[in-house]
């Protein structure tokens, strides 16, 4: 049944349609989401023209503003669940039915024609570049749901628990909602109840929306000493409350009267100071605005705070004098000015100034020339003179040539200038160096040996410096100084000469310097880089200074040996030899835990202070391993690991190698017992009696049984859920665990015998039952199309209510094709409901497995001592008992979907197939008049024909070819059994197959067993079977994918096939590495390590080329530029200290771009290589091409192909669009090589 969809324009769609700028698109592009489509309305909402939407403008968290027609501020992030959460809470415009958009819907905003915003900006202003929520969960994994990106429109499944934003949506329905719109006059505000009505004139919400009949109480409220006179229009009379009932749009006037007796002085204070006023009411600071009378005389008087001056009026009032009069014909603006009084020194040359208190310290090379001062302070300036200068005097707020003078700052600036002579004489200061060493002067102007005179003004005192060079030693002075200390002084009475003596000191010392963690250490003097070059030798008494870079995020932590401190300087004297080491810590990573019931158990690290609920967080040295462990309170299990963790085991190793979050889930143990029909419940611990109670909690893993007892008229169909058959059911209860006793009329004209209500389906299920004088029985699965099923076999336990027995009906229903979780089985007879049944589906995440091959057994099944063997069927899309012995796998390929020229096709059972339990004989034909299957020459069976299939409309022009006849094989004894197939009593066919019974013992009833699988069909996969009466065989009940794992790993072998050789791998190769890393317990260093000892990699890299060219080529292939010096010369040291090996320095260089954050763009790029790298091996896998089929010819154009599908691939995700597109040709080169 297909839906027709109704698009209604509601009332508020038609209020208000704004005109904006079309959307702007990429030149020669159109856009598929115009302006035109949509109906923009004044409550922030708008209409989808086309498909009857009504969306809400703004993103959650943004402000919606109708004067600007915009959404402003920030949106807020949710995870999955809070996001439909708010939406069922949202009342936005009192709509109350806002939801979360499905996948559909949200993907109907992506507008194609944009790169930045892929979305109309017109209509939905400020949205967000990030991941917007769909409520559509993801059909693979149960723990994602889709999210689509509004930057480019990138559609993909993301962790529920993380956080995006949310865009609201509503089915806009037939108008149930009217608007109220409330018009004001005058100075006053309107209110509503329910809200939705702010009217004023700084509030603007003047109109809104309510749904039918609702009564809106309005309110007026007086401002600024206006009167409320009256209502009109939907309200009357002058009482400040009206109410108003919507039956229809209705409109509202509210009017206000002023009152203008009196006018208001508003005052403002500047600077440091108040304001008040005769007659009272203004205290500015604190209360600055009052109204006075008109025409009233109002004083106000400024004082200045202490150390502040009052310097004069602004506005209404004019003058210096601290009062003012204000006259109030008019409301009227005052301000008063204080400013903090300023000293200001001016210095000539030659001289300094300073002050007490200090404050001033001006000329001389100093520049603290301005000082704020309290009013009234005393400030005493004293003038110093430089040598051979001298004080002549002060002008402005000081007079004189005394040296020091006092003024006081009473004013707003006070200036203050001193001037200075300098002397005319000078003489001659000369100096001489004898051996290895140099000599500078304070004053400046001599530095010998190069510059070993300088005239100084008379009288100056020059201080000389003598400084050794190259570990020689200072012995003395001569001329006009004496001694051995390095300084001395020379006065300037005359000309005066001077001799320094050094002695050469030729003793040298080792200095060696080692590296702990990511970093490096040099010297000054040159000589140490290390890595590299960590060890040199330097002369007696020199002064080294070492410095420590930390590398690629990494943290220095301090110095050891003959340096200390977490300075990242040190300096050493080499007076010995000396050793010193530098230490750098790994950056950290977060790691985060959440529990899905922090109620029912916690988690805790092996290290750290992480114990959640109460810690939940804690960060790790990246590449450390974080041991976590889950524990089950009392009363509860322990159900298995999210994110960074997977499996059920309660202990889970992470690796810190980025940020990881994980999630822990807990059950409590709980039994839940439904009923299905009319009968009770109870169980042998007499702890339930349902209905009545049904729900029962146990402390510890429990094992009970159940009995099912039907009231007198009913009968017991089975069990479903955790129980299956109809006797009584022996459950364990290790968790939550559901069970559903289902009971029927003895009275009713049908009977639905499979599925249960309640019970687990998988794989290629069986449909069948029986009723009475129907025409056409079909079959509907949830909202999806409802198809035909073959009516009319043989049901001999149909004749009692029947009158006959040609009632029977029989389908072949794919439960993979409706993804996991619960679904509704509606049977219509003729078009009428006749009953419904819920089934819980279990899927191995793909609609159908092609190519798997698997064997189990089941140890003690049916009885103690026996063991019944499972193998996978592919054409029933589960395993098949195939008796006590272990056999091969038969040829069990499965061609049934794909209708070929042959006008039939038998599906089932196989040639040298295995059959058991109950399933159908099935298969199609085109234009039969009659189908009959012959079994062992002895048994005929009339086939069931026309049920819809949909696959055979090319070969025989219509679809309903389907024959279908549900049976039991365990009814028939375990062995070979022949079968021929009759069209039109003509044979066709005749095949042989086995049926195998769990034991040999046939229909099995009252046992529960269930059986894992692991490996299957994925390495790291867990499958869980459990038997099922109604089937007799086994059904999936549980599947654990590692796929997510997988993933991970696929995406980091990825990466070393890149930054290795340069091109996007095969993916025979691929699936090989990783299965490495699943099944051997191999590392990706051990990966890259056998990517080394491969000869493609060899010839590539030959050891006698050299590291530089190997850090060279990997600088290329992940960057994409050439290897700066640093990181060159970082990466060169590592190899040659042998702290790296080769095949390691690519894992090194990977995880070193993803940790650094000024190689985002570069990494970008590296992100893109390796997505349209990952593509290209996802479509080797969909042609069917394998590596080693191949001729060393196409092998060759392989590698060629995934070289050039990396060219031009870029940080823009247009590049990575484009390669990912040209992947179909490249491949057709390499299938087209001879």
């Amino acid at each position: 049944m297909k839906k027709q969809l109704h698009v209604i324009v509601s009332l508020m769609a038609l209020l208000w349609i704004e005109t904006a700028p079309a959307v702007t698109c990429i030149t020669g592009l159109t856009a598929n989401n115009p302006d035109n489509v949509y109906t923009i309305n004044a409550n922030g909402t708008v209409l989808d023209t086309r498909t009857g939407l009504m969306w809400k403008r703004c993103t959650e968290g943004n402000t919606w503003n109708a004067a600007t027609n915009g959404c402003s501020g920030e949106p807020t992030t949710f995870d999955w669940s809070n996001a439909l959460s708010l939406a069922e809470a949202s009342t936005w415009a009192n709509y109350t039915d806002w939801r979360l958009p499905n996948r559909k819907e949200l993907a109907s905003l992506i507008e194609n024609c944009r790169i930045d915003q892929a979305i109309n900006d017109t209509v939905f202003p400020n949205t967000h570049n990030s991941y917007y929520w769909s409520s559509s969960p993801s059909a693979d994994y149960e723990t994602m749901s889709w999210q689509i990106h509004f930057a480019d429109g990138t559609t993909d499944s993301g962790v529920r628990l993380g956080a995006n934003v949310v865009r609201l949506v509503r089915d806009n329905t037939a108008s149930s909602n009217y608007l109220l719109t409330v018009t004001r006059t005058g100075d006053g505000k309107v209110t509503s109840n329910p809200a939705g009505i702010e009217c004023s004139s700084t509030a603007t919400l003047c109109e809104s929306a309510y749904s039918a009949n609702t009564v809106v109480t309005l309110t007026a409220v007086e401002l600024n000493g206006a009167t409320f006179t009256g209502w009109g229009g939907a309200c009357s009379g002058t009482a400040t409350t009206c109410t108003v009932t919507m039956s229809a749009a209705q409109s509202v006037t509210a009017d206000f009267t002023a009152v203008t007796n009196t006018y208001t002085l508003t005052t403002t204070v500047s600077g440091n100071g108040s304001i008040t006023s005769s007659p009272a009411g203004i205290d500015c600071g604190a209360d600055c605005s009052e109204a006075f009378a008109a025409t009233s005389r109002v004083i106000l008087t400024a004082t200045p705070a202490t150390g502040a001056l009052f310097t004069g009026w602004a506005g209404n009032c004019g003058g210096s004098a601290t009062t003012c009069t204000v006259n109030m014909t008019a409301a009227q603006s005052v301000t008063a000015i204080f400013t903090t009084p300023m000293l200001l020194v001016n210095v000539s040359a030659n001289g300094q100034v300073t002050s007490s208190p200090a404050g001033i310290n001006c000329g001389g090379g100093n520049s603290d020339c301005t000082e704020a001062v309290a009013a009234n302070t005393a400030v005493t300036l004293t003038a110093t003179p430089v040598a051979g200068a001298t004080f002549t005097g002060w002008s402005g707020a000081c007079s004189g040539t005394a040296t020091t003078c006092t003024v006081t700052a009473n004013q707003a600036t006070t200036s203050v200038t001193a001037t200075f002579a300098a002397n005319t004489s000078t003489y001659s200061l000369t100096t001489s160096v004898n051996g290895i060493g140099s000599v500078t002067s304070n004053p400046a102007g001599i530095t010998c040996g190069t510059d070993c005179s300088e005239t100084f003004a008379a009288n100056t005192v020059v201080t000389l410096t003598a400084t050794p060079l190259l570990n020689a030693t200072f012995t003395g002075w001569g001329g006009a100084c004496s001694g051995t200390a390095t300084t001395c002084t020379v006065t300037m009475s005359a000309a005066q000469s001077v001799t320094a003596t050094f002695a050469a000191n030729t003793s040298t010392y080792s200095l060696t310097t080692s590296v702990n963690g990511i970093g490096s250490v040099t010297s000054n003097p040159a000589g140490i880089t290390c890595g590299t070059d960590c060890s040199e030798t330097f002369a007696a008494n020199t002064v080294v200074t070492l410095t420590a870079t930390p590398l690629l995020n990494a943290t220095f932590t301090g110095w050891g040996g003959a340096c200390s401190g977490t300075a990242t300087t040190c300096t050493v004297t080499m007076s010995a030899a000396q050793s010193v080491t530098a230490t750098f810590a790994a950056p950290l990573a977060l790691l985060s835990v959440t529990l899905d019931q922090p109620d029912l158990g916690r988690v805790t690290a092996d290290s750290g202070d992480l114990d959640c609920p109460d810690v939940c967080s804690g960060s790790y040295p990246r590449g450390s391993q974080v041991t976590l462990t889950a524990q089950a309170a009392a009363g509860a299990v322990f159900t298995g690991w999210d994110g960074g963790c997977f499996g059920s085991e309660p202990e889970c190793i992470v690796t810190m190698d980025a940020a990881q979050a994980v999630r822990a889930r807990f059950e409590p143990l709980t039994l839940t017992v439904t009923i299905s029909g009319a009968g009770h419940v109870t169980s042998d611990l007499d702890d339930l009696d349902c209905p009545g109670s049904c729900i029962v909690t146990y402390p510890i893993e429990t094992t009970l049984i159940l009995t099912a007892t039907p009231t007198l008229g009913w009968q017991l169909l089975g069990w479903g859920g955790a129980c299956t058959g109809t006797a009584d059911c022996q459950v364990t209860v290790g968790g939550s665990t559901a069970v559903t006793a289902n009971f029927a009329e003895l009275s009713n004209p049908y009977q639905l015998s499979n599925p249960l209500n309640g019970s687990v389906e998988s794989g290629i299920g069986v449909v069948d039952g029986w009723v009475c004088a129907a025409t056409t029985v079909s079959l509907q699965v949830d909202d999806f199309p409802a198809f035909s099923t073959a009516y009319g076999a043989e049901r001999p336990d149909s004749a009692a209510l029947c009158g006959d027995t040609a009632n029977g009906f029989a389908a072949a229903i794919n439960w993979a094709d409706y993804g996991d979780g619960e679904h509704t089985l509606t049977v219509l007879a003729d078009g009428q409901i006749t009953t419904q049944v819920t089934v819980d589906v279990v899927t191995l995440g793909t609609a159908y497995l092609k190519g798997a091959a698997a064997a189990a057994t089941v140890a003690n099944f049916p009885a103690a001592g026996i063991s019944t063997n499972l193998l996978w069927s592919e054409p029933h899309q589960n395993f098949v008992v195939t008796g006590s012995t272990q056999v091969a796998a038969p040829d069990l390929r499965y061609a049934a979907r794909d209708a070929t020229a042959t006008l039939h096709n038998w599906e089932s059972p196989l040639p040298n197939g295995f059959e058991s339990g109950n399933t159908l004989l099935r298969g199609w034909a085109c234009d039969a008049a009659q189908l009959t299957a012959t079994l062992d020459g002895v048994v005929t069976f009339t086939l069931p024909y026309g049920s819809e299939r949909e696959d055979t409309q090319p070969v025989c022009g219509d679809s309903h070819n389907g024959y279908a006849l549900a049976i039991n094989w365990n009814d028939f004894t375990d062995g070979q059994h022949q079968i021929t197939l009759n069209i039109n009593d003509l044979p066709v066919e005749t095949r042989r197959f086995t049926v195998a019974t769990p034991g040999g013992l046939g229909v099995i009833l009252g046992v529960q067993q269930q059986q894992r699988v692991t490996n299957f069909p994925l390495a790291g996969d867990a499958l869980t079977l459990r038997w099922s009466e109604p089937h007799q065989n086994f059904r999936f009940s549980s599947y654990q994918p590692r796929a997510s794992e997988r993933a991970a790993l696929a995406w980091q072998i990825t990466e070393i096939y890149i930054a290795t050789l340069g091109y996007a791998p095969d993916s025979e190769g691929l699936r090989y590495w990783v299965n490495k890393l699943l099944d051997d317990h191999w590392t990706p260093t051990s990966v890259a390590q056998s990517f080394f000892d491969n000869e493609l990699v060899q010839v590539r890299y030959p050891l006698d080329a050299g590291d530089e060219a190997l850090v060279d080529a990997l600088y290329e292939n992940i960057f994409n530029r050439a290897a700066d010096l640093e990181g060159k010369t970082y990466w060169l040291a590592q190899l040659a200290a042998g702290n790296t090996a080769r095949h390691e320095l690519i894992i090194a260089m990977i995880n070193g771009g993803w940790a650094n954050d000024n190689a985002a763009d570069d990494m970008m790029r590296f992100r893109h290589l390796t997505q349209v790298g990952l593509a290209f091996a996802d479509a080797q896998d969909e042609r069917g091409i394998i590596y080693t089929a191949l001729s060393p010819a196409q092998q060759a154009q392989l590698r060629t192909a995934g070289t050039e599908v990396l060219e031009g691939v870029t940080a823009d995700v247009i590049t990575r669009n484009a390669a990912i597109a040209n992947i179909p040709a490249l491949l057709d080169s390499v299938m087209a090589v001879e």
